[in-house]
């Protein structure tokens, strides 16, 4: 079911990562947002994020000193008809906890860093990971060997 095809009066969770696309900006996502916030302003869905995403949202425009940014997010997270900011509280948490329990393969972001997207090109190291993860096994064994015989030498 696409966001689109979704019926009227649903409620979406939105995690930081959509914020933040939203937000600052990603052409890629720009069309699906904005026909998103487009049903959610209307009323046609209603929209929930945790408490939560002010901490995650807010990470890299603190660290950049970007208080333009910081007060935009401050300005949309706010309860208000169409989004429900869902508190962080003692229930939740342990509802969260018996969750994890019985579904062991859930990852649980309370207590763990934030994890939001970073902002802009990814680090060159990672496309070079990236590239090599595409490569058959064979020829991925000799690179891992060739780091390991670099580092091995750097290290002495």
């Amino acid at each position: 079911m696409g966001l689109s095809t979704l019926p009227a009066g649903s409620r979406i969770y939105l995690d930081a990562n959509v914020w933040i696309y939203a937000l600052e900006g990603y052409a890629a996502f720009t069309a699906a947002l904005t026909a998103l916030f487009a049903r959610i302003d209307a009323g046609d869905l209603i929209a929930v994020t945790s408490e939560l995403t002010l901490a995650e949202v807010r990470v890299k425009p603190f660290a950049d000193g970007n208080d333009t940014v910081q007060q935009r997010y401050l300005e949309v997270l706010q309860e208000r008809p169409s989004l429900h900011l869902a508190p962080l509280n003692r229930e939740v948490l342990i509802a969260a906890a018996r969750l994890r329990a019985h579904c062991p393969a859930l990852k649980m972001p309370i207590g763990e860093a934030p994890k939001t997207p970073r902002r802009g090109p990814a680090p060159k190291l990672q496309r070079q990971i990236e590239r090599i993860q595409e490569l058959p096994k064979p020829k991925q064994r000799f690179v891992m060997e060739m780091l390991e015989t670099v580092l091995a030498q750097a290290s002495r």
